[in-house]
């Protein structure tokens, strides 16, 4: 009798494992346990760039990405110049991820940084196929250059020195990223002489906040005059300037506010953040009526 009871037990515990097992795999590996939200970029495609090894180790995005039903992550190496579709978001322990496939149909998941939460962007290291077919899109035209000595917008291995408002020619693209934001998308261009560059893919013109890294037309027109030209070239100020000359001048304000007073609706352009000196700007009837520093 009691070797009965004693072999019913041991079934009992063998089935409970089993029924355990059984449930922690399907849990562990069965993808529609986990519900997916759509977001931005839903269906469309990205592309993994090569990253310079000071964004590999600074954003951490070496060990970011993981199977969607595991934590065990994988090497950046792995994924890059890999194309994939964006799937869409998931919440997980308060956090939100981003969720692609690859052509394989495997999934991968990243935990979204503040910055991406905020701003609503990919990360720094993935770009929209769509976004690199508009920059091949400008193979021969002409811009101008805006900001050559910042390494984030613009670099160069020539030995030249490029010049801010130079005329240049668009030759190819190139996918890197060497910064924490804005997309990887490089325009490499030629200048008059031969010498070439790299400057940072503009996508959509940029009107606040953010900088324009080149011109798709000439910044400097010749109707504006020699003096008004000289002085927006050396990043001055003068009352009565327009708002396209003022942004040539100075780039994009970080705040705009619209104003009233007894001249009717203007503007008030902010520059500068709250760490650090702001200069405003106040606008009426489309030009530059008042300078506060």
């Amino acid at each position: 009798m009691n070797n009965k009871f004693f072999m019913i037990g041991q079934i009992l515990v063998l089935t409970v494992y089993f029924v355990l097992f059984l449930s922690c795999s399907l849990l562990k590996f069965q993808p529609s346990s986990i519900d997916i939200i759509a977001n931005d970029w839903s269906g469309k495609e990205v592309m993994f760039a090569d990253v310079s090894d000071q964004i590999l180790k600074k954003t951490n995005i070496n060990r970011s990405w993981s199977p969607l039903n595991r934590k065990r992550t994988r090497s950046y190496y792995k994924f890059q110049k890999s194309k994939a579709t964006v799937v869409g978001d998931y919440l997980f322990d308060d956090s939100k991820y981003l969720v692609i496939e690859l052509k394989h149909k495997k999934k991968y998941k990243r935990k979204k940084s503040p910055l991406e939460e905020k701003y609503t962007t990919l990360p720094n290291h993935l770009y929209l196929l769509s976004d690199y077919k508009n920059a091949k899109a400008m193979f021969g035209i002409d811009i101008w250059l805006n900001n050559v000595v910042d390494i984030s917008s613009f670099f160069s291995y020539s030995e030249k020195l490029f010049k801010r408002f130079e005329k240049v020619k668009v030759v190819d693209v190139h996918t890197y990223q060497n910064d924490d934001k804005d997309w990887p998308l490089w325009l490499i261009i030629e200048s008059k002489d031969g010498q070439r560059g790299n400057v940072r893919y503009n996508g959509a013109k940029k009107t606040l906040g953010r900088q324009n890294y080149y011109f798709i037309e000439d910044p400097l027109p010749k109707n504006w005059g020699r003096d008004t030209i000289a002085l927006v070239r050396n990043g001055g100020l003068e009352i009565n300037m327009s708002k396209k000359q003022v942004r040539i001048s100075q780039g994009n304000p970080d705040i705009i506010n619209n104003t009233s007073s007894r001249h009717g609706i203007g503007q008030q352009w902010i520059y500068g953040d709250s760490l650090g000196g702001k200069t405003y700007l106040y606008f009426e009837y489309g030009g530059l009526s008042f300078i506060q520093d």
